[in-house]
């Protein structure tokens, strides 16, 4: 999958938009079509394509994260972005604290059955991206596994390159090659930080100030590192704005096109051209070639669900 600036410029070739002019300082676009409307398309592109997706093909984006059980505490909440706030597949309980001994799913009830008493937790309830365990654990000792579907990061352009090794609370970015975008980033309440192929490396740091070079975070850059990443990482590295930001969508390769050719529309429904109707054509076209792809989950022989197996003692 190509990076979103590159995507975007694609688009712009094709629909006769690459004359522009942003003013870094003033986050106006003086001149041609503004940046920011064809960003918002690539992500509303991406919106609906994984929403269809989980429609026919789920397993795409299934994920799973582990916790701790702690002695009197109910409520375990996601860290990373479940689809729709908590979209949950299932909750495995381990009472040993053995990750192989995920041996019963507990089971999911409505809030009005939550019970508040410790125990050995038997189901549990969900608000958001939280699963609530009943009855509450009454030990430190155990493990639950929450798998679940994950929302796809939304997308946005290079806004700055990384120029060394953070320090502290400090990230010193490229004063001039590539232009930071020095209006956003003076306005960002988040950033995230990726490698050159989108792999994320930092992950929603609070933004405390900005004074070109340097952006300073809330608390120290490694707070919000990725999980194997450590500062020197980040050296080179592409600033985008905003939580759950990255510059490479994680769909499937063959969804590019679809992305392209939806800037494209956006593009063309701007210059009130008639030629928008065309990409209405084309975009049916790559959707049914899409869901094509991803009609037939598996060419494994299914087994015959069994939901309790003690009816088979």
């Amino acid at each position: 999958m190509k990076s979103v600036p590159d995507i975007i410029l694609q688009a712009r070739k094709r629909t006769g938009n690459e004359d522009w002019d942003y003013n870094a300082t003033t986050g106006e676009t003086d001149q041609g079509l503004d940046q920011s409307i064809l960003v918002d398309a690539i992500n509303d592109a991406q919106d609906h394509l994984q929403a269809v997706i989980l429609e026919t093909w789920p397993n795409q984006f299934e994920d799973q994260e582990t916790f701790s059980i702690v002695g009197d505490q109910q409520e375990y909440t996601l860290t990373e972005r479940a689809f729709n706030n908590g979209k949950f597949i299932l909750v495995n309980y381990s009472g040993s604290s053995n990750a192989s001994d995920y041996d019963r799913a507990l089971q999911w009830r409505a809030t009005r059955d939550r019970r508040y008493y410790t125990g050995t937790p038997e189901f549990y309830t969900r608000s958001g991206n939280q699963a609530l365990l009943s009855p509450v654990p009454q030990s430190s000792q155990g493990l639950l596994l929450i798998t679940y579907y994950r929302e796809l990061d939304d997308l946005d352009i290079v806004r700055a390159e990384i120029n060394g090794t953070p320090s502290g609370a400090n990230i010193t970015i490229q004063a001039t090659t590539p232009e930071p975008d020095d209006f956003g980033l003076g306005h960002a309440n988040y950033i995230c930080v990726s490698d050159r192929f989108g792999n994320v490396l930092l992950y929603n740091g609070i933004v405390d100030s900005y004074s070109s070079p340097t952006i300073t975070l809330a608390a120290n850059v490694d707070t919000y590192l990725t999980t194997g990443t450590v500062l020197a990482d980040l050296d080179g590295a592409h600033v985008t704005i905003g939580k759950w930001t990255t510059t490479h969508s994680k769909l499937p390769d063959g969804c590019e096109r679809y992305l392209r050719v939806y800037v494209q529309k956006r593009a063309l429904t701007f210059d009130e051209s008639n030629s928008s109707l065309e990409e209405d054509a084309e975009l049916l076209k790559i959707e049914k070639d899409i869901f094509a792809a991803f009609g037939d989950e598996s060419k494994d022989v299914e087994e015959i669900p069994i939901v309790d197996w003690e009816i088979m003692i």
